[in-house]
């Protein structure tokens, strides 16, 4: 039997086959992060959580700057990361910065494959969690975005990490605002130079939301506050730790959801990127920020918001301190993903200290219609409360989960939603993003392009990001079919098109043993998700000597993927021949195909394309 392979990759003149693509979204092959300073030095606990969605396990290497590598152990050097587990290495507190200075205290971690980081700084009495950013996502313009400091002893934090030698770094504080460069106070631009892994740690005694950061080379930022009362005035503080995105990583439409267990709600500042950016906000009166401008308001308990920009924004949220509702908890930081940077899979690791009892939960928001397909650790959210968005189609879930590793992911790759992790202990909290895509949503300079399947890019310019499956429907409704796709279709090996003779009166039991079937290999990503299936439809025509038979293949992978192809078969009764049969003449068919054998036809190319 003879075999038409099919695959799919877009290439530079538009064909489709299965090839690898680095996927804009935190997970990467390189990271470069570092730590800011916490309350209390001594006594802090630097801590990386790794994992993957590589199918084999991975070794994944952890170095530091020349200068500072000695004070990394060998145990911390390497750690071998497997999918759906968690695997924590200690960094030594020496790593965390201090004061303004320039230092050498970046950490850099790398593998062969992709993989996954979070990170987080505590202390007894002071934590907070971070999703880190790989190497290829990081820009050279950001705006920082934390909360104020309350105590002159106690000020919020700008942390820089050199990715490459000879950086020129550009910072400039909010209107009115001082900051602290390299021991100076500054209340305008001020250029510095970093190195590769060097870091800077910009302090103020204000607040340094909103200061601009522009570099001649990508650069890691990092932001929030040594340890805050949120508000001012009520006790107790927390560190507060996020890696701040690019700004061309912003988005325009957030779904922000109150924190469970507290009952004084958040707190929710909404950056500007660009002057003139009209924002809607639940419940709040239609604003309009500048460059670097914010605004601030608070969500209820169990009330959800829907926040829309004409322009890109970032958006922040706060859990409040301890004494708010006087829970067990305190403040944490957490930049909330825009929808439309929304992904379908997550795996997530509760960051808790040991010596302290937590309250760990998640939060889910995805579309009303598309809960029932949600699986976390591979189970079906029953008994679950869900919470409406108004203004949108989208709900939300806060949901109560145990300490460890769990994932959480939607049965369909087009079906997309979010995740935040957060956690509770006495004076403390961590709160983080599960992870997001990072695609560039700048629709000033969007060109729609065939792009790869699953290449985590808005091929389109409709402002979703891989939306589609590959199966002749418009799944998105913009009257394109199989355009920007969500994942890689199956690569399939058909069978040919072939003339069978068969040696007997029944031509089925010939037809079913030497027209073979299809031989399919799946994505990864498709395969964990459910088996691939195949099927066919025949349509027969009586030839005279036997019957013509025209099978349409159908391969449907787990995501949901359908490859199609066509055998043609000219299926001949040697019988037939033999009995001499009055009505036909089949001489002609007995010298072209003998009586007991089979030949195989032409070769038939099949080609697929990406119509976007």
């Amino acid at each position: 039997m003879e075999i038409l392979t099919v695959v799919f990759c877009v290439l530079s003149f538009g064909l489709v086959a299965n090839c690898a693509v680095d996927v804009p979204d935190n997970s990467g092959k390189e990271f470069i992060i570092a730590f800011m300073d916490n309350a209390f030095e001594s006594a802090v606990s630097l801590n990386l959580f790794l994992t993957t969605n590589y199918p084999s396990p991975i070794q994944v290497r952890i170095s530091a700057h020349p200068s500072y590598l000695y004070r990394l152990p060998h145990r911390s050097r390497t750690a071998n990361v497997r999918r759906g587990l968690i695997t924590k290495v200690e960094i030594p507190n020496s790593f965390a910065m201090q004061n303004s200075s320039i230092e050498f205290k970046g950490v850099y971690l790398s593998a062969d494959e992709e993989f996954i980081l979070y990170g987080s700084n505590a202390e007894s009495a002071s934590l907070d969690a971070f999703v880190a950013l790989p190497v290829d996502i990081l820009g050279q313009e950001y705006i920082a975005g934390s909360y104020k400091s309350c105590a002159d002893t106690r000020p919020a934090l700008v942390g820089l990490i050199g990715v490459n030698n000879n950086t020129q770094i550009e910072i400039t504080p909010p209107n009115g605002t001082d900051i602290i460069v390299m021991g100076r106070s500054k209340s305008s631009t001020t250029v510095i130079t970093l190195n590769r892994l060097e870091t800077i740690q910009i302090q103020s005694n204000s607040d340094v939301t909103g200061t601009r950061i522009n570099s001649s080379k990508p650069l890691a930022v990092m932001s929030g506050n040594e340890c805050a009362n949120i508000p001012c005035g009520v006790h107790a503080c927390d560190h507060l730790v996020e890696q701040m995105y690019p700004v061309d990583r912003w988005g325009y439409t957030f779904t922000v959801v109150p924190s469970a267990y507290r009952q004084s709600g958040d707190i929710i500042r909404v950056v500007g990127s660009t002057d003139d950016t009209v924002v809607d906000i639940t419940g709040v009166p239609r604003l309009v920020l500048h460059k670097s401008e914010f605004y601030e308001f608070k969500v209820l308990k169990d009330a959800p918001v829907f926040v829309n920009a004409s322009k890109p924004i970032m958006v922040l949220q706060f859990t409040q301190s301890q004494d708010t509702d006087h829970l067990r908890s305190d403040p944490y930081m957490m930049v909330v993903p825009a929808i439309e940077q929304f992904s379908s899979s997550y795996t997530i690791a509760t960051a808790n200290l040991p010596d302290k009892v937590y309250k760990n939960f998640i939060n889910i928001v995805i579309k009303n219609s598309s809960k029932e397909d949600l699986r976390v650790d591979g189970a079906a959210l029953n008994g679950v409360t869900w919470l409406t968005i108004p203004g949108t189609d989208f709900t939300a879930a806060q949901l109560s989960v145990t300490a460890g590793t769990h994932r959480i992911e939607h049965i369909s790759p087009i079906q997309t939603f979010s995740v935040f992790s957060y956690g509770f202990a006495r004076y403390v909290s961590y709160g983080y993003p599960g992870g997001l895509r990072l695609a560039n949503l700048d629709v000033t300079k969007c060109v729609p392009n065939t792009g790869q399947p699953a290449d985590g890019v808005d091929n389109d310019c409709d402002m979703k990001i891989d939306e589609e499956l590959f199966n002749g429907i418009d799944d998105d409704d913009d009257g394109v079919i199989d355009e920007d796709l969500s994942s890689l279709p199956p690569e399939v090996d058909f069978p040919k098109d072939t003339v069978i003779v068969s040696g007997n009166a029944s031509v089925t039991h010939t037809v079913t043993a030497e027209a073979g079937t299809p031989n399919a290999t799946g994505s990864e990503r498709c395969v964990a998700y459910r088996d691939i299936t195949i099927n066919f439809t025949d349509s027969i025509n009586d030839n005279g000597c036997g019957m013509d038979i025209q099978r349409t293949w159908f391969v449907q992978d787990g995501c949901g993927n359908i490859v199609q192809a066509t055998q043609n078969m000219s299926v001949y009764s040697s019988w037939k021949a033999f009995r001499g049969d009055p009505s036909f003449d089949c001489t002609a068919v007995l010298q072209k195909v003998g009586c007991n054998h089979s030949t195989a036809g032409r070769f038939k190319k099949s080609t697929y394309r990406d119509t976007a």
